[in-house]
């Protein structure tokens, strides 16, 4: 009887360590959005445009050391708003797109690099720039319709939406375009390995500044915040704006 009670205390103790360790590993880690402490509107200050030193084709890129991180941000909406008030900055991100394209999903690696990268602008029916780390989306309700992804990352989510968007070349990758209804769940199936294009309905350009009139307002996702509706739309990319740690 004593050792069936022994028993007893020792199963539920562990039970009650379990949890605790749950409990604390769910405080503890780190969230692939954290969009309600880094989802805001903000304006763009005057900056000082520099030099162009952008990602050439066969070249290497980052370096193994750099001088020391600033601040580790939640996300790409956080990292867009550190950098946008403090030009040349130096970070770090817990999750994202940026560090999803740069293979870091799970954090930095152990031996971090130093990555130059662009920062891009939007501008919402002529409103004030607004700066965006990873993508600007343009869509309807179940992206029916014409849709648009800015891209100056490569990822969103898991989709692989710019499979050539590079975050340090000087370039937004834009896809525009209308998929018939019924074509709309084997693309976003597509879209996890970048396969959604070509595609005939699909108009895809990689430009430095892309302006697009809608037909009807679209909703406006910035680095995974919903910012608004707007029918004008205009981005830009910013190059060598900051350093991102990883």
């Amino acid at each position: 009887m004593q050792t069936t009670l022994m028993q007893t205390a020792l199963m539920q103790t562990a039970l009650m360590q379990t949890a605790l360790m749950q409990t604390a590993l769910m405080q503890t880690a780190p969230s692939r959005r954290s969009t309600q402490m880094s989802c805001s509107i903000w304006t763009t200050p005057e900056r000082e445009r520099g030099g162009l030193m952008t990602i050439e084709k066969g070249q290497p890129w980052g370096e193994s050391h750099g001088v020391g991180v600033e601040s580790v941000l939640p996300d790409d909406a956080a990292v867009a708003r550190y950098v946008n008030d403090h030009p040349a900055a130096v970070v770090s991100a817990v999750s994202g797109d940026l560090m999803q394209t740069l293979g870091l999903s799970d954090g930095p690696r152990r031996e971090p690099l130093w990555f130059p990268m662009d920062l891009g602008f939007a501008s919402l029916d002529g409103g004030a720039e607004q700066p965006f780390a990873a993508h600007v989306i343009a869509r309807s309700t179940g992206w029916l319709g014409v849709s648009a992804a800015v891209m100056n990352a490569a990822w969103l989510n898991d989709r692989y939406l710019g499979p050539r968007s590079h975050p340090n070349d000087g370039l937004l990758d834009v896809t525009i375009g209308a998929l018939p209804p019924r074509q709309l769940w084997a693309a976003a199936k597509r879209a996890k390995t970048g396969v959604h294009v070509p595609h005939p309905a699909l108009s895809v350009k990689r430009v430095p500044v892309w302006e697009h009139t809608f037909d009807r307002a679209r909703s406006i996702w910035i680095d995974g915040c919903r910012i608004g509706r707007a029918k004008h739309l205009v981005c830009r990319v910013e190059s060598d704006a900051f350093t991102l740690v990883g």
